[in-house]
């Protein structure tokens, strides 16, 4: 979704008073990163989109192998036998 920056607040304050969500900020320390930024957070939105699409990735990965976890595992048919973490097929 492309966005229409001429018609962002210049300042934070301004975008608050109006009720924007986004405004233009001061220049991003990432290289290729603009200046719109969220109200709320003040945070780059670039830098938001790729925190966002690393943790869709990482949480996509882990709901694919359905032996992985992370909790102590009671397994079926064995009461005494308990596995911590990692992977059944450890």
């Amino acid at each position: 979704m492309a966005i229409d920056i001429s018609n962002l607040k210049s300042e934070h304050a301004e975008a608050v008073a109006v009720g924007d969500k986004l405004y233009l900020g001061p220049e991003c320390t990432k290289p290729g990163h603009g200046c719109v930024r969220y109200v709320n957070s003040r945070a780059c939105r670039e830098c938001g989109r790729e925190k966002c699409e690393k943790h869709r990735l990482r949480d996509q990965s882990s709901r694919t192998d359905p032996d992985r976890f992370s909790r102590r595992v009671f397994v079926l048919g064995n009461p005494r036998r308990v596995i911590s973490g990692g992977s059944l097929n450890d």
